[in-house]
């Protein structure tokens, strides 16, 4: 699987589960399993150095790092919530690209 391949499937999937998170669908430890699973699967993933980062790629672990803050953070936090749910926006093309995200390949 390549990097976009991987990338495509799994923005889907941190939509859905951080929407559920946030509608009290699924638990904290739900996410993190979920956030867990991603980082196996993405150690599967072919030539991961040799595929330049695109925006989508820089948003995607943007969001990843910003859902490893506690429960409390998560929930409570104006800052990061506002930040992810405009963030998970722009994969889910219902917003714009922001320019001064910089996720990074775990």
């Amino acid at each position: 699987m390549s990097v976009q391949a991987f990338i495509n499937d799994k923005s889907k999937l941190v939509t859905n589960y951080v929407n559920g998170y946030w509608a009290s669908q699924i638990t904290y430890e739900e996410l993190q399993r979920f956030l867990w699973d991603i980082l196996e699967e993405w150690s599967e993933v072919d030539s991961k150095q040799f595929e330049a980062y695109t925006h989508q790629e820089r948003i995607f672990w943007h969001i990843f790092q910003l859902l490893q803050q506690s429960e409390k953070e998560i929930l409570l936090s104006e800052p990061i919530y506002s930040e992810v749910e405009c963030l998970l926006g722009y994969l889910n093309k219902q917003g714009l690209c922001p320019i001064d995200v910089v996720g990074m390949r775990p």
